[in-house]
């Protein structure tokens, strides 16, 4: 079998490819910043756990549960700052706001920018971190955050999280304790049409659209530039595979590495179906290449060689089983060796197909 083939059928990128993308990752975290010609981006760092506090000093920032409008209502309804925070990614650009209201009244809001390459999490994040530096500290004041970002919630949570802007948020906390003002933490549902959390979650997605606005936050997650070196090492792969001189049949069938995603994730793998994507199966053509049988011919009156291409695609004694495959699935007969489109119709149309050849 071809390398081609070899690494399209099983779905796993050329150990070449993966080296070089595993060696940038590697060096992008050392370093903090991917540079090159066209891209000058500094990457998030986890905080080392040597500056976080003692453990027996960590102090755990537990969050309330309130998903009833009326009790969100009560909690607001009096002389503590309420803060509602939200973050958006809208259309490839990322933002996050925040509504500051006192007896139920609005008395301020404020929306920042970040960085396209932003997540929502660091969004949510940098929502609450701000919101804790907007108002001056007093003592004997209260202050409750209201956040439908569980993930976010979850991680200021976590005395051990080293998150940078989590780290931000419970040393603002800890500042703010100190001084005698306490901050609570709540996590309310999103999309409820609750009133005060639907404006934050307006003006984050309005800060998505402020193209020229100062960006607040511009740190690049490992998670995105891993996502988006796969990307880059895809296009190379599948550049490959479009140049490759052997292997064709089976770039024929799996056009994509999508396809061959596909394939691995609802038909598996066995034997019969790696013969029939690699074109190395028991046909006349491939026995007579190794000397096992004198004459490659198909045993049809076309007086061709009989491969896999010509028994799925062209053989007079498959014509009958081709005909019904193709009135029963509603495809064209060209559309047997493009397992994109069968495998979007369902997994028994390609076992079928599989099974026949």
């Amino acid at each position: 079998m071809s390398y081609t083939s070899t690494f399209l059928i099983n779905n796993v990128m050329p150990i070449d490819i993966k080296i070089k993308e595993r060696a940038a990752v590697e060096r992008v975290k050392l370093l903090g910043k991917e540079q090159d010609e066209n891209i000058n981006i500094d990457l998030e760092k986890t905080v080392p756990v040597t500056s976080l506090p003692h453990p027996g000093k960590r102090i755990i920032k537990e969050y309330l549960k309130i998903v009833d409008h009326n009790e969100i209502n009560t909690r607001i309804a009096n002389e503590k700052i309420s803060i509602f925070t939200d973050g958006s990614k809208l259309n490839n650009h990322t933002g996050a706001a925040c509504i500051v209201t006192k007896n139920q009244q609005l008395i301020d809001q404020k929306k920042w920018k970040l960085a396209d390459h932003c997540s929502v999490f660091q969004a949510e994040l940098l929502a609450i971190k701000m919101s804790l530096l907007q108002f001056q500290p007093e003592s004997n004041v209260t202050v409750q955050i209201f956040s439908d970002s569980r993930s976010s919630l979850e991680a200021i949570r976590d005395c051990n999280n080293c998150h940078p802007l989590v780290i931000d948020i419970n040393n603002r906390i800890g500042e703010l304790k100190e001084i005698g003002t306490n901050v609570y933490l709540y996590w309310i549902k999103a999309h409820t049409n609750y009133v005060w959390n639907e404006m934050a979650d307006q003006l984050a997605k309005a800060a998505t659209m402020e193209s020229f606005a100062v960006e607040e936050y511009n740190k690049m997650p490992v998670s995105t530039f891993k996502h988006e070196y796969r990307q880059k090492a895809n296009a190379e792969w599948t550049a490959r595979n479009t140049e490759a001189s052997t292997g064709r049949w089976t770039v024929r069938l799996i056009p994509s590495l999508a396809t061959a995603e596909r394939v691995q994730s609802k038909l598996g793998m066995s034997k019969l179906l790696t013969q029939v994507l690699s074109g190395h199966g028991a046909t006349r053509h491939y026995l007579c290449r190794f000397k096992i049988i004198e004459d490659g011919t198909c045993l049809c009156s076309s007086n061709k060689q009989q491969t896999t291409e010509h028994l799925m695609l062209e053989c007079p004694i498959w014509e009958n089983s081709r005909h019904c495959i193709t009135i029963k699935h509603g495809i064209s007969q060209t559309d047997l060796a493009n397992w994109h489109i069968i495998l979007g119709k369902n997994n028994d149309l390609a076992q079928g197909i599989g099974s026949a050849s």
